[in-house]
């Protein structure tokens, strides 16, 4: 089995990112190129690119340069629009990756007026979205206005709203440079909905959106229309952490606790996502309900698990990563002789590339490190600095957030592995002269 170490001391770095910033280019008219650099400090280098979203008419190619690996992209787009460009390098010899995202504006509009329809912009001058809206279920709501400032015409601008609650809808106005939905209705069903409005031009698209919530229970002392007033509050949540258990051993049980004023039939709990072979029982106990999370994982890997609780007039999700890791048996051999992810030759079964071993006969079982030799044990820790939690808006570049992670092992390598990251945002690691630092960095945005 692997315990992964570093092939060599070296560093893989982006130097020059262009999509940190959105970039615009005309329609028809050849771009002028622009590059991606990397630079490795790696001897043994292997950087793999996959690349998606590419407007029309625009490619790449690859070139080396010292210690520098250069995309150039270049090309003559041939459709207008607004494309989400995602970037993912690896290089399987160091264990490096990095995702990148941007954003390309192709404008049909770059020769005047005679080439296209107009120069067409847009501002949101009052978005009522910035926060979640409160209905009450069977009362006319009091309406809401979503107002734009443009300089386009009525069919220049293009708005498609989804997602709005049932027995609420929008009437459309124009008023000189102003264009305003107004929202209106009476709501007929109690939930929660997420309303998206896509709103584009012949150059541009963005999107805004929030969370309606329609109560059902807002009549006299919370009577409302439903069953009871029924509400809880989670009082134990395991996954405010990460939870790590190993293959082939029965975990130890845990549980979520939730205290709630609802009868069994208004209290609804849905739960997926959980590793093979681990389940849960739900019981309850005076205004509590528990669940109990038990059983003997079958299938390493990572899993989100998802927690769905809802009443008759509210809904909520918990839930977090559950790591089952193959590798817990004595000295970290665990149950396999070894496993070979590359694809490629691996002789004596240790997990290392044979091109990359450098000790190719070892015993099977044998631990080995990331050169395919016997690994020699440290008694060293890794220490993790700095606040992840951060609350952005759509479209706008949020303040990097910056892990600074340091480790007393003389040879270690530290990865990190991003599941849920949205749209727009990209992470990258890199060593500093302490230790390492893990970045997340970008504008997020609704696809």
């Amino acid at each position: 089995m692997i315990n992964p170490v570093a092939n060599e001391n070296c560093d893989t770095a982006i130097i020059n990112n262009p999509f940190d910033g959105s970039l615009d280019f005309c329609q028809g008219q050849e771009i002028v190129p622009f590059q991606l650099e990397i630079q490795s400090s790696c001897s043994s280098s292997s950087l793999t690119f996959e690349i998606d979203g590419l407007p029309e008419g625009m490619d790449y190619n690859i070139s080396k340069v010292g210690d520098k690996t250069i995309l150039s992209f270049q090309g003559t787009p041939t459709t207008a629009g607004v494309d989400i460009v995602q970037i993912n390098i690896t290089d399987t010899v160091n264990n490096y990756q990095a995702n990148l995202s941007g954003i390309i504006v192709i404008d049909g509009n770059c020769g005047g007026p005679d080439t296209g329809s107009e120069s067409c912009d847009f501002n949101i001058i009052t978005n009522p979205f910035d926060q979640s809206l409160d209905f009450c279920l069977g009362q006319p709501i009091t309406p809401f206005e979503l107002k734009l400032e443009s300089n386009c015409n009525s069919s220049s601008l293009s708005i498609d709203v989804s997602g709005l609650p049932d027995g609420i809808d929008y009437v459309m106005s124009t008023t000189d440079s102003f264009t305003i939905l107004t929202f209106q209705g009476t709501p007929t069903t109690a939930g929660v909905d997420i309303t998206n409005i896509n709103i584009t031009t012949n150059n541009f698209s963005s999107s805004v959106g929030g969370i309606i919530i329609i109560d059902g229970n807002c009549g006299d002392n919370g009577t409302g229309s439903g069953t009871d007033g029924c509400d809880f509050t989670l009082i134990t949540n395991p996954f405010d952490q990460s939870l790590d258990f190993c293959l082939g051993q029965p975990i130890t049980p845990f549980e979520l606790k939730l205290e709630s004023n609802c009868n069994s039939s208004s209290l609804s709990i849905d739960v997926s996502g959980l590793p093979d072979g681990i389940d849960y029982v739900m019981s309850t106990t005076d205004s509590f309900t528990i669940l109990t999370f038990q059983g003997t994982p079958t299938t390493a890997g990572v899993d989100i698990t998802n927690i769905n609780i809802t009443t008759n007039n509210f809904s909520s999700s918990v839930g977090g990563i559950i790591i089952i890791d193959g590798n817990c048996g004595d000295n970290g051999t665990g149950s396999g002789t070894g496993t070979n992810t590359t694809g490629q030759g691996d002789a004596d079964l240790d997990g290392v590339p044979d091109q990359f071993d450098e000790c190719p006969n070892t015993p099977i079982g044998q631990q080995v490190d990331a050169l395919g030799c016997p690994y020699v044990p440290e008694d060293c820790s890794l220490n993790v600095e700095g606040e992840l939690n951060r609350t952005t808006c759509i479209d706008q570049e949020i303040e990097p957030i910056r892990l600074a992670l340091t480790s007393s092992c003389t040879s270690s390598l530290i990865d990190a592995n991003v599941i849920g990251l949205p749209p727009g945002l990209s992470y990258s690691m890199k060593e500093t002269e302490g230790g390492n630092e893990f970045i997340i960095e970008g504008a997020a945005f609704i696809p």
